[in-house]
């Protein structure tokens, strides 16, 4: 008998609680608002109570959940929207975002105080654009659901006009295309004090090698050459631009020169040396100007080219000093100068 009821007070109190609980969908009203430059693709409930939209407050805080959205406030927002606002799908796809649906009632004799608090948040794919926040409140003698249902539906609605006017004045401002507009240059200045820039015609000279020879060095020179890679980035017209300087360089005080006999034969192969990354630099050009870069990649798409081509001169480098023993054989330093020679004035990036 004692298992009979206590089994009967528990499916007592589970009817009582789902009693309870009533849900409502938003009337079908034509929202006043037309939609520019957006579209609401989708509405995300981010409550972390998602079972309720309005509940009663008792002594010490307890809660009583009264109210929820029909089949639940994402789906039912979600629907309002898509079949009462006049939006263009070919827009921009913004994402709406319940922060906050809450309505608190409290019982004063025999009317009903409301309060209820939204916060939207209008997202761009993972970005937020804009939280609207909106509190209200009122009073109700008989059932509070259709102040609620009309609060609601009225705060959508403001809301929505609302960020259409935040997006009329910043949608430039954000990177909505998923392509970037790459632009590619040679630096014009240099990077770092103490280096030379590459300039068509301006040979370097044995004063341009201010670095020291490591003790007992076998060789006679050493050049010691990079391409410098930096870049500013913008957003225009919802689009991010980019802009690259490639900067190929000699750096006076890492290079060295021993000043005793062949000084124009070596410094002619120096001047190889720092031709060949020229080339490389201009290389770098060539493929980012042909590139095709993401909005979400781009950084790693320039870094990857960056090194590809850094790495592609060096090695041309080293086989460069293999061929020709460091410029000491002579026929086949004279067919690497004549190689280089034709690649630079094919150049069209210096």
């Amino acid at each position: 008998m004692r298992y009979f009821f206590c089994c009967y007070l528990l499916f007592s109190v589970f009817i009582c609680r789902a009693q309870q609980i009533q849900s409502f969908s938003l009337k079908s009203l034509p929202i006043q608002y037309r939609a520019q430059g957006f579209y609401i693709k989708d509405v995300v409930d981010y409550r972390k109570d998602v079972s309720k939209i309005a509940y009663s407050s008792g002594p010490g805080g307890t809660q009583t959940p009264l109210y929820n959205l029909q089949p639940d406030a994402a789906r039912c927002i979600g629907n309002y929207i898509k079949n009462n606002l006049t939006q263009n799908a070919s827009s921009v796809a913004v994402t709406l975002h319940i922060q906050r649906l809450e309505a608190i009632l409290t019982k004063n004799g025999s009317a009903w105080e409301i309060k209820i608090y939204t916060v939207f948040g209008f997202y761009f794919e993972e970005k937020m654009l804009t939280e609207i926040s909106v509190e209200g409140g009122s009073q109700a003698s008989n059932d509070p659901a259709s102040y609620i249902e009309q609060f609601i539906r009225e705060t959508i609605a403001d809301d929505l006009e609302s960020f259409g006017k935040f997006w009329a004045q910043n949608k430039g401002k954000v990177a909505t295309s998923q392509t970037v507009k790459v632009n590619v240059t040679a630096g014009q200045k240099p990077i770092q004090q103490g280096q030379i820039l590459y300039r068509r015609g301006l040979n370097l000279k044995v004063s341009d090698f201010l670095g020291a020879p490591e003790p007992n060095e076998s060789l006679a020179a050493t050049t010691f050459s990079g391409i410098g890679f930096n870049y500013t980035t913008a957003i225009s017209n919802g689009q991010i631009v980019v802009n690259v300087f490639v900067t190929p360089y000699f750096d006076k005080s890492m290079s060295w020169f021993k000043k005793d006999g062949h000084v124009a034969d070596v410094l002619a192969h120096e001047q190889l040396h720092f031709d060949i990354r020229v080339i490389g630099a201009c290389n770098l050009i060539k493929a980012i100007k042909s590139g095709t870069f993401s909005s979400s990649g781009y950084q790693k798409q320039l870094e990857e080219l960056r090194k590809e081509f850094s790495e592609k001169a060096e090695q041309r480098e080293n086989e460069y000093d293999v061929e020709t023993n460091h410029g000491l054989i002579a026929d086949k330093q004279a067919q690497w100068s004549k190689q280089v020679k034709m690649e630079l004035l094919a150049a069209t990036c210096f």
